[in-house]
């Protein structure tokens, strides 16, 4: 058997099928449709983590990555080797591979969920606010000032979601709430302008 490899956003890394070491591309799969001459690989992470296939990078995100490569010869198999990684919160890689050997015309399906693995992620919200704003996380006021304040906290696990998480900032007697979906690992910026009706969101 040989090696097969994928490209994600039409960036190639390089594929081999079993018999021939002629590139296999592979792409992210906007949509799901099957056919004789392709394979599609779904992979399913911790949202936070980064894929390799091959040991190539994958560009993708998200706690669901599809896949597809097409122009395969049917009745060949194609070898893909997938890894999974994830930061835990004392700075160490958690890391998962698993292969996976299809034939044109085939879907797959992988997990790596990290079960027997379950350490605590560092996840972290930085908040642009007033200088002056105080604010309150999930119902706790926090004593941090200043512009730019940074909230770190390693009580969720790998897998872990935290739904309507809400913040609040005040500034004399403006309040502004919003709530979010806070997922292990995650790194979100939020920006509180009480000079504009809109805040901005940017997730980095």
């Amino acid at each position: 058997m040989g090696s097969s490899t994928y490209s994600t956003s039409g960036v190639y890394y390089g594929a081999q099928n079993a018999t021939s070491s002629k590139p296999i591309p592979m792409s992210v799969a906007s949509s799901v449709s099957g056919a004789n001459d392709s394979v599609h690989l779904t992979v399913s992470v911790p949202s936070q983590a980064r894929v390799f296939v091959n040991d190539n990078l994958t560009t993708s995100t998200g706690a669901v990555r599809q896949f597809v490569s097409k122009g395969l010869t049917p009745g060949k198999s194609y070898r893909f080797m997938v890894r999974a990684e994830v930061d835990a919160a004392d700075g160490t890689k958690m890391t998962d591979e698993k292969e996976v050997v299809v034939s044109a015309g085939q879907f797959e399906q992988l997990q790596f969920a990290f079960e027997n693995s379950r350490q605590p992620i560092q996840t972290a919200v930085t908040l642009n606010v007033p200088e002056d704003a105080e604010v309150t996380l999930a119902g706790n006021q926090t004593k941090i000032s200043g512009q730019s304040r940074v909230f770190r906290t390693s009580q969720l696990l790998v897998g872990d979601v935290w739904d309507d998480y809400e913040i609040e900032v005040k500034q004399g007697d403006q309040v502004k709430r919003q709530k979010i979906r806070l997922i292990a690992g995650d790194n979100i910026e939020l920006t509180f302008n009480f000079d504009e009706e809109t805040d901005r969101l940017a997730s980095r």
